[in-house]
Parts: structure tokens; sequence; C-alpha cells
């Protein structure tokens, strides 16, 4: 791929492609960015595979692609941000998928695109980048995480999950302080007599 791909000095950055007939590229892992208009105009490149090490793809960097179709992240892809027009031109690009900790968007990245897809995370930044640019999508759930947590005796504690499921950890006694503790975090307590009746 080292003869394909035009890097920079460190080899963080692709700045361009020596062969623009090539019809599939994987990056290698070490890059970083994938530099302005580095693969503009390569008209037969139809798949790109991005290391989980991409953070950026700047402006213009699929510009007029034609052929493009897909544009595949590696998992735990720890891209931040799409640049300026990025996809503009990719006519075959059906769909593309908006990594979790895509954070920042460029002008227009998906610009003229009427048939592109994209998967956005629940609740994300890219999420209400498409609902504001009334992209088409598909949302996938966010996923399930401690949202709150807290000691509720002295070999206890809890954790409050996004999906509402609270959970106790450890053993001992918990006395009225669990009840306390919830109050004070702003959730609503109902307190319940509940007999032993076996």
């Amino acid at each position: 791929m080292e003869n394909v791909l035009k890097l920079s000095e460190d080899g963080k950055t692709i700045l361009g492609l020596y062969d623009k007939g090539v019809e599939s590229i994987t990056i290698p892992y070490g890059v970083t960015s994938i530099g302005k208009r580095a693969f503009d105009d390569c008209s037969s490149l139809k798949s790109v595979t991005l290391p989980d090490s991409v953070t950026s793809i700047g402006d213009y960097a699929f510009y007029y692609c034609t052929a493009l179709k897909t544009v595949a992240f590696e998992a735990n892809s720890q891209l931040k941000f799409f640049g300026n027009f990025v996809f503009v031109g990719d006519e075959s690009l059906e769909s593309v998928y908006i990594p979790d900790g895509v954070t920042e968007f460029g002008t227009c990245p998906f610009y003229q695109l009427e048939n592109v897809t994209v998967s956005v995370l629940e609740d994300s930044a890219a999420y209400n980048y498409a609902l504001k640019e009334k992209l088409q999508m598909t949302v996938r759930p966010a996923p399930v995480r401690v949202i709150d947590s807290g000691a509720c005796g002295e070999n206890a504690m809890w954790e409050m999950w996004s999906d509402g499921v609270l959970k106790i950890l450890g053993a001992g006694t918990m006395g009225a302080g669990i009840a306390q503790a919830f109050a004070a975090k702003g959730y609503e307590v109902i307190l319940r007599d509940i007999k032993d009746e076996f």
C-alpha cells in the first residue's frame, strides 16, 4: 500500500495517491488524518477502510470519487471530525456509518448526496447534525452505561444505569440512607413497606 499512498513525512497524514486507478484502499494503522483532497477525483475507487487511529477527514477528501460505495471504519474508531464537502460528487455512495465519537462537522460533508443514508448514534452530535441537515438516517441505540452512582451503606454502593436499572453492589445493612441518597441526587423515591409473606 505504501507504493500507492502519498504519506506525510511522519507517516500520519494521507496526502494523496500515486495511482488514481486503484479500486480499494485499506489505510494503514498509525495514520491519524486523511488530508485535504487526498482522494480527489479518484473515479475508480470503490471502497476505503479506515483504521481506528484516524481522527479527522480533511476538506474534499473524497471529492468526486464517483464509484465510491463503501467507507468502512474499524471498530473503536477515534474519528472526531469530518471536513468541508468530504463526499461531494460521490454519486455511488449509499450509506456512511458515522463513528460514535464524531463531534465536529465542516460545511456540508454530504452535499447533494440525496440517496445517502447515514448511520448515527442516538442523541449524539452526529444525530443532531443529521437532523439539522435533514439527512436520511438510521439511528443506533446508545449503549447502556452507568449515569450515576454512590454509597448506600458500609459495604454497599448503588449504580443507576441509562436504561433505568438500579444495581446495588456489595453486602451489609443499607437502611433508609439509600432513599436519602437518591432523593439528594434528584431521583424520585417511592418507599413501600414489604411484608414477609412466604
